[in-house]
């Protein structure tokens, strides 16, 4: 959903955002408020900080705030680190 969060910014040529928390995530367009994607994690994963990662209409390039953020599920005991760098790509 991030690549899809960059994408949507190019194509309504408005920034959107992405913002994770402990219990999920969603993609928005701030200036409006439009959500456009709301997830909750599943049994067992959370995040460990409120990342939000802008992405610019223009160059799709993102802005991060509260990053990297910490995946983890207690069932597995797997844990990825996920961060978005500034050409706007993902990066775990």
């Amino acid at each position: 959903d991030l690549q899809y969060a960059r994408s949507e910014a190019v194509q309504r040529y408005t920034a959107a955002r992405i913002t994770f928390s402990s219990s999920g995530y969603v993609v928005d367009i701030p200036s409006t408020g439009q959500v456009l994607r709301a997830v909750t994690w599943s049994n067992g994963t959370s995040g460990s900080t409120n990342m939000v990662a802008t992405f610019d209409p223009v160059r799709g390039t993102a802005t991060v705030a509260n990053g990297p953020t910490v995946l983890s599920n207690s069932g597995t005991g797997a844990s990825a680190r996920l961060n978005v760098n500034g050409a706007g790509r993902p990066v775990i």
